[in-house]
């Protein structure tokens, strides 16, 4: 079970994807190789890779709402939750194959 805890004031730098490091753990080859091979299979739909492209194009003439700046971050954390998940995975099946 989970304890919630009360964050201190140098905590409050945390980002999301500061927590999912720490939770999937990047680093560690812990994942069998059928687990890492479906984890290499994650990817964003072709329509989710066509709103990015969308919202980059509009970012990059200063033309984003306060909405989609908040989806282009969002869709940012989980292109990086993504990496995390296959770097994961890479490493697990370099293990696995000796």
């Amino acid at each position: 079970m989970y304890q919630m805890v009360k964050l201190t004031s140098h905590d409050q730098n945390v980002t999301e994807v500061d927590i999912w490091q720490r939770v999937i753990s990047p680093g560690n080859d812990s994942w069998n190789a059928t687990v890492a091979k479906s984890v290499l299979d994650f990817k964003l739909p072709d329509q989710d890779i066509q709103r990015m492209n969308e919202l980059a194009q509009k970012a990059q003439t200063g033309n984003l709402s306060p909405s989609e700046n908040s989806e282009a971050h969002t869709y940012d954390r989980i292109g990086l939750l993504i990496e995390l998940m296959h770097s994961k995975a890479r490493l697990s099946l370099r293990k696995s194959h000796g």
